[in-house]
């Protein structure tokens, strides 16, 4: 595996993949990654979505702002910020639903930026490279219909992982 440091810093958005699958044993642990990222109050509120189905995939794609590599990467991941789990959690102990929607929706999707974060890192570590999918907020009430999400919850962002084709460089640092 690479130095950490040299991995942060080697960051490239790599949208174009090569024909090989991904192995569910490294998806797994890409999945236990996100679980140790840092997460408020230990809450740990998001869910990751691995899209499969092609037809969603196609979709999904569409309302990204038609992002090819949405479809073809071989790994599609949507990261969701999720209270849905704690409201089930709070009816089955008869707790009240303390909802505070401004912190609850940054506290979500900060949640979701470092464990997202994490996954990609962990990817990268395998040889795997990656793009963040912002598009994936175009239509937030789409999305949710497409993958049928409960209530409290909402798309944050996608994730495309491969094995990289291409080397499209590094974007010049802006700090």
């Amino acid at each position: 595996m690479k130095d950490t440091r040299a991995l942060i810093q080697s960051h490239q958005s790599i949208r174009k993949y090569e024909d090989k699958r991904v192995d569910d044993a490294i998806i797994a642990d890409l999945i236990e990654s996100a679980r140790w990222a840092p997460s408020s109050h230990h809450v740990q509120a998001y869910t990751i979505i691995r899209v499969t189905d092609h037809e969603k995939r196609i979709a999904l794609k569409d309302v990204a702002g038609g992002q090819p590599w949405v479809e073809t990467a071989p790994v599609f991941l949507v990261f969701t910020a999720d209270w849905h789990k704690h409201k089930i959690n709070n009816e089955k102990w008869e707790a009240p639903m303390q909802m505070e929607e401004t912190e609850n929706v940054i506290v979500g999707a900060v949640d979701v930026a470092l464990a997202a974060q994490n996954v990609l890192l962990t990817a990268r570590s395998y040889g795997l490279g990656g793009v963040m999918i912002g598009g994936i907020r175009n239509d937030l009430h789409e999305v949710a219909r497409i993958l049928e999400l409960p209530s409290y919850t909402f798309p944050v962002m996608g994730l495309c992982l491969g094995y990289p084709d291409q080397d499209p460089g590094q974007k010049p640092s802006s700090c």
